[in-house]
């Protein structure tokens, strides 16, 4: 074992240019291979994002969007079939020297995302004058239990009760303004948001949002009805999960694609890396007609040559680890849970299988050449 841990250094070494093209190759196919994958994986987290924070069934939450001309206080809800009643949206909320993104929500809707809470709770019957703050992990404005006051967008100054702390990673549906349209993202993170709980304070007068019992026509008939006799006029309605099918139709299609194109990119890359190799070894002959000729074994050959296999990938492995870490620093995402989640179960396995097969494959042809040539066949090449 020895001997072959010394005659494969000695190997790496004097044949270094040829093993430092092998692996900057080698590198180059991990990140490719690793950036495919990733934005495969990251599209289709999008696809599935939106049934899995939802309290509710998506089938039963109206969206409706109207003028905006009128109506600027959440109006009481006396809609036949609906549950709940409410409105949210995104704001600034300015503490001291300090504007903190926030996401403010009528208490009727607090059942509608799955919320994990660390520290504190937010109380099962909320009170209709008291603002209610949940704080995403990161951020740190004061204890739990302690009142807080800020300024709002409006100016108006504000007090609410902190009485929560998210759980990291924790997400919440995107502004409701994201649903107009065909939609490519579902769920935003909280991590430095707070998220604000009150019936009190108003509420944008564009867009409402209704948990019915089923979805129905006649219920959203009804829901839009009610708004127009409080002096909105309503410009659209749609179930939430008729906006989450639009935005699939089209995530899912670049999914598929993005599947296809990572498996093609996978067995080219393995294959070319595998012919290099192959060729590589077999330039080897020579050399190793010459080790056969001073007493080296056929086992201790490959011995030799699977070794310089190894030191190639630990290095390449290496360079692609620092690389990858280098870019998530400078890119703000190495602390993001989302991002690490889709490389430490999607893109780092498959990877290390891809580079593993390009290895397996480039070393087991030139290992059949070796096996099935005699010792006496590589030493007359060693003599020509």
């Amino acid at each position: 074992m020895r001997f072959v841990l010394n005659y494969a250094a000695t190997h790496f070494t004097s044949n270094r240019k040829q093993y430092f093209s092998v692996i900057v190759m080698m590198v180059l196919s991990m990140l490719l291979i690793g950036t495919m994958q990733f934005f495969r994986c990251a599209m289709e987290y999008r696809v599935e994002s939106c049934e899995q924070i939802m309290g509710v069934d998506s089938d039963n939450v109206l969206l409706v969007y109207t003028d905006g001309r009128q109506f600027t206080d959440l109006p009481e809800c006396t809609v036949e079939g609906v549950v709940a009643f409410g409105t949210y949206y995104e704001d600034g909320f300015r503490f001291a020297n300090k504007t903190i993104s926030s996401i403010c929500i009528s208490s009727e809707l607090k059942d509608l995302i799955k919320l994990s809470i660390v520290e504190g709770e937010l109380p099962k019957e909320l009170d209709k004058n008291v603002r209610y703050l949940l704080l995403g992990n990161d951020v740190m404005i004061a204890d739990i239990g302690e009142k807080v006051s800020w300024e709002n967008s409006f100016g108006e100054s504000c007090e609410g009760l902190v009485c929560g702390r998210l759980e990291a990673g924790s997400n919440w549906l995107l502004n409701l303004d994201s649903y107009k349209g065909q939609i490519r993202e579902t769920r935003q993170s909280v991590d430095q948001k707070i998220l604000c709980f009150s019936s009190v304070d108003r509420m944008p007068n564009h867009s409402f949002v209704f948990v019915t019992d089923k979805k129905d026509v006649a219920i959203k008939r009804r829901a839009c009805v009610f708004l127009e006799e409080k002096g909105n006029r309503v410009m659209s309605s749609a179930y939430m999960s008729n906006a989450f099918s639009v935005a699939d139709v089209e995530n899912k299609g670049i999914v598929r694609l993005l599947s296809r194109t990572v498996w093609m990119v996978i067995i080219v890359t393995v294959l070319l890396m595998a012919c290099i190799q192959t060729v590589m070894a077999l330039n080897y002959r020579r050399l190793i007609g010459i080790w056969y000729a001073n007493g080296v074994d056929r086992w201790q050959v490959i011995g030799v040559y699977t070794l310089s296999l190894i030191f190639t990938m630990v290095i390449a492995f290496a360079i692609a680890g620092i690389f990858l870490l280098t870019i998530l620093k400078t890119m703000g995402m190495s602390n993001s849970n989302i991002v690490t989640g889709i490389l430490h179960t999607k893109v780092i396995p498959l990877v290390v299988f891809a580079t593993l097969m390009m290895n397996i494959i480039g070393f087991i042809l030139p290992l059949y050449a070796l096996l099935t040539d005699r010792p006496a066949e590589m030493i007359r090449v060693f003599r020509k």
